[in-house]
């Protein structure tokens, strides 16, 4: 019985944790003058998106482990849940935005955030793998 408690809260967790995220890539990605870091390497913009969708898919990828099995498909679904707000958000950008433009290199780099998440879980999960054949 404790098990499925700490399992709700677990996913209750993990579903608020990734609706923040999406809402900050929201607010982030549609408010006209979004607040930029100063910091060299963290103010270049492809590397901001790349690693806002990798935190995306890879809380995501924790929730969706614990609704659906196998492991791998759980992590595709959120490889694509990732890809997917990206592509809405650009899309979101051309349309609603008069300040802001939908820039295919900026796809790109959300693509490839996602696609970050997706193999860093891949071999992490190999690697766990690996130990318990140990």
């Amino acid at each position: 019985m404790k098990e499925s408690v700490v399992c709700k809260k677990c996913m209750i967790f993990r579903a608020l944790a990734l609706a923040l995220w999406i809402g900050a890539i929201l607010w982030l990605s549609l408010t006209p003058h979004p607040p930029t870091p100063s910091i060299g390497l963290l103010s270049w913009d492809k590397l901001q998106h790349a690693g806002a969708y990798l935190v995306l898919t890879a809380l995501a990828g924790r929730l969706f482990v614990l609704l659906w099995q196998p492991f791998r498909r759980a992590w595709l679904r959120a490889f694509w849940l990732g890809f997917g707000v990206g592509c809405f958000v650009e899309v979101a950008q051309g349309l609603l935005s008069r300040v802001r433009v939908a820039e295919p290199g900026d796809l790109i780099a959300n693509g490839l955030g996602a696609l970050t998440a997706l193999v860093l879980a891949h071999l992490w999960e190999r690697r766990r793998k690996a130990g318990e054949l140990s």
